[in-house]
């Protein structure tokens, strides 16, 4: 396994994740979050393995896909707080529901 190239396929799917989170598409979003935990838990088993000129190469993509998880944390927040007032809301409606029975 080339740790560079995996680094360099967990980057792409890092910038797809960004670009599906800009234009709201969650599912896909969640889709491509799979595939790239498979891959970063692949980059983890050789971690321990890489050579200096290969962390040199990996540590700028590295960088750029800690950035595009901060852009999309906080593109998923208002996301992630409407679902959560969604399931408050259904919750509350339960306990209504199950107090009139």
């Amino acid at each position: 396994m080339d740790i560079v190239v995996e680094y360099a396929a967990a980057l792409e799917i890092s910038q797809r994740m960004l670009a599906v989170a800009r234009i709201g598409d969650w599912d896909e979003l969640v889709e491509l979050e799979k595939r790239r935990v498979n891959v970063m838990d692949a980059i983890r088993n050789f971690q321990r393995e890489i050579l200096p000129a290969q962390q040199q190469a990996c540590a700028p993509m590295m960088r750029e896909i800690l950035a595009c998880d901060q852009e999309i944390r906080q593109l998923v927040e208002p996301w992630m707080a409407e679902v959560s007032g969604i399931l408050s809301s259904l919750q509350a409606a339960r306990k209504l529901e199950e107090a009139y029975k």
